[in-house]
């Protein structure tokens, strides 16, 4: 079975030639700039998905086990490891501790995570068979969303709020169709509850509601960023009812860290992370092609997100920040399953226009 027989039409599929031409000499462009750049590395001390951090995180759920209010945990155990306290927003939110803490030990929260994982890959095999149709495509993409999610289902890394944050955007943007959305805000709301930069989520998904015209829908993202803004004032109140003198301040995130940065981050793909920095600079830019080709309202949201994230990171985040990449990595995943056709269609109408689709 060819690739035009397998796959369904794309959006470039009626692109003209000088629009196809441009769209594969962009793909050339970011390909030659990941390999002449190569891979952002972070520090040593803050390996990927942050052992630090995760360190830091567990032993705050700890506390919170034993009694210890959150807020005087997680400002002690930040004070005592030289990390920021200011801004507040450098202090996570108590929810996921809170879960965490009321489960009963290591293996019941790992398991908890896994269980967001199948879930996802759930809701999504759902969605793609509604899509496409064909047995082989959901399962390619069921696959491909394994690999993405890799870090969800080890389990282990439990308190690493990027992680769910990630798992739940997924989620969202699975359960959501045109007509059924309010599923997709409450879970989209959850993520950012969890993590601040699912923030950018919403902003997007509200944003694309009321491009499409649907406000209602955009109504909705707007609340969820509203009571979002409430609920970080009253984080930042407790987080400042902890603070001493001498605490230390955050040194900021804007990094100017480029391409090399955006490839750090969508490493934690099981199938790029131990791949050569070549090889992962030539992934991306094909995910992303992939996923400008997806047809429908999904494959826009699911490009439009992808792509707000990577210029986010072109701009902001530190070499140690390079984590925050496992917000995107589900949906990223995701890209490799249509940037057959995506290509074969460029090709045939760019390099050989007068030949029929």
């Amino acid at each position: 079975m060819t690739i035009p027989e397998l796959l369904p039409p794309t959006r470039f599929r009626a692109l003209p030639r000088r629009a196809a031409l441009a769209v594969l000499a962009g793909l050339l462009l970011l390909i030659g700039a990941g390999i002449v750049g190569g891979v952002a590395h972070g520090r040593p001390d803050r390996g990927p998905p942050g052992h630090g951090d995760l360190e830091l995180y567990m032993s705050v759920i700890d506390r919170v086990v034993h009694g210890q209010p959150y807020y005087v945990a997680v400002t002690t155990e930040q004070r005592t490891r030289h990390y920021p306290l200011k801004p507040a927003f450098t202090v996570r939110n108590p929810l996921l501790t809170y879960a965490m803490a009321a489960l009963p030990g290591d293996a019941a929260r790992s398991v908890s995570l896994r269980i967001l994982a199948i879930v996802v890959m759930a809701a999504w095999g759902l969605r793609l068979h509604l899509l496409f149709g064909r047995t082989v495509i959901v399962g390619a993409g069921m696959v491909l969303l394994a690999c993405g999610l890799v870090a969800a289902m080890l389990g282990g890394l439990y308190a690493f709020h990027d992680i769910w944050a990630g798992a739940l955007i997924a989620l969202s943007l699975a359960v959501r169709d045109e007509r059924h959305w309010l599923a997709s805000v409450l879970i989209g709301f959850l993520a950012v509850v969890l993590r601040d930069l699912s923030l950018l989520y919403l902003l997007v998904m509200g944003a694309l509601a009321l491009y499409d015209g649907k406000r209602r829908e955009a109504l909705a993202w707007a609340v969820a960023i509203a009571a979002f803004l409430a609920v970080l004032a009253v984080h930042a109140h407790f987080v400042g009812e902890q603070l001493r003198p001498g605490d230390h301040r955050s040194p900021g995130w804007l990094a100017f860290g480029g391409w090399p940065f955006v490839l750090a981050n969508a490493k934690f793909n099981a199938l790029l992370v131990l791949d050569p920095p070549w090889v992962i600079a030539t992934a991306i830019p094909l995910m992303l092609l992939g996923l400008a080709a997806w047809p429908g309202p999904t494959g826009a949201r699911l490009v439009v997100v992808c792509s707000a994230y990577i210029l986010l990171f072109l701009f902001f985040g530190r070499p140690d920040n390079s984590y925050w990449g496992v917000i995107i990595t589900p949906l990223m995943a995701l890209g490799p399953l249509m940037a057959p056709r995506g290509l074969w269609e460029l090709a045939r109408t760019g390099l050989m226009p007068r030949r029929s689709l």
